[in-house]
Order: C-alpha cells, then sequence, then structure tokens
C-alpha cells in the first residue's frame, strides 16, 4: 500500500476536510481584539505599559 503503510490504516486516516471541528478547537482567534485584551492583562499584571 501507499508508503508502506498496511491497507487498513491508509483507510483508517481522516481527512482533513473532516477534522474541521479537531482543527477549529486546537487553534485560537486572533483576532485584534483579543490582542488588545491580552496585552491589557498583561500590562495590569506588569503595572506598567507595553
Amino acid at each position: 500500500m501507499a508508503l508502506g503503510f498496511p491497507e487498513d490504516m491508509v483507510d483508517s486516516i481522516e481527512p482533513i476536510s473532516k477534522m474541521r471541528k479537531k482543527i477549529k478547537e486546537r487553534t485560537y482567534d486572533c483576532s485584534p481584539e483579543l490582542v488588545k485584551e491580552v496585552k491589557d492583562i498583561v500590562q495590569r499584571m506588569r503595572g506598567e505599559n507595553l
């Protein structure tokens, strides 16, 4: 089989197109609003302006 993998293993591989939920759970929102929120939290923790 492909690259020497057994056929049953190849057949069990889930395509990325079907993994959207897993991908979304493991990535993060890097929107400008989130960046500002995190920056504000860090500033408060450090007690200074960045």
